[in-house]
């Protein structure tokens, strides 16, 4: 069973949604999850965040983010991963950024890339180098976000579903 087939089944069990702002992958991991069988029961939507620009103004977080620590850091695979769930009002948002490959890039080496994740109440990121050309770094980037989303979903189960009330006074204090 792949990580992404593992990540919807333990979000449906526990009637979770999940939503996504993806880069680097360019949405191969939405159209994975879409390709499950309860997908329908667990995805909000998602996001392609593919240029700095798209970033910031679809996600809505501050560019000096991406200026002060560039698009491949874990401030900005936090802000992702807290915009999309912000903004499709999901339990989860998950979020990737990094360099595919062949080349460096932003000068971050080939492989290097950002998974974050965010519920309602907090989020945290990981950095990860991946060996490989770039449809193997992204592969490897697919199920390793996926794995550690659906890990942090059975370690957290009590605690993750966010209500809309909740979601909305969390999402106006940190707008303030």
């Amino acid at each position: 069973m792949s990580n992404i087939t593992r990540l919807v089944d333990s979000l449906a069990q526990l009637k979770l949604t999940v939503t996504a702002a993806e880069s680097l992958t360019g949405g191969m991991f939405q159209s994975r999850l879409c390709a499950c069988e309860q997908a329908a029961e667990v995805y909000t939507g998602g996001f392609i965040t593919y240029s700095d620009e798209a970033k910031a103004t679809l996600l809505d977080f501050p560019r000096r983010v991406i200026e002060k620590h560039g698009a491949v850091s874990e401030q900005v695979a936090l802000a992702m991963a807290k915009g999309c769930r912000r903004a499709l009002q999901a339990d989860l948002g998950l979020s990737f950024t990094g360099v595919g490959g062949p080349g460096p890039a932003e000068g971050e080496a080939p492989g290097t890339v950002w998974i974050g994740v965010a519920d309602c109440d907090s989020a945290f990121a990981r950095e990860y180098v991946f060996e490989g050309a770039p449809e193997e770094v992204l592969e490897q980037t697919l199920e390793t976000g996926a794995g550690l989303l659906a890990d942090y979903v059975l370690d957290n189960r009590g605690r993750l579903t966010c209500n809309s009330e909740k979601n909305r006074r969390a999402d106006i204090a940190e707008n303030r």
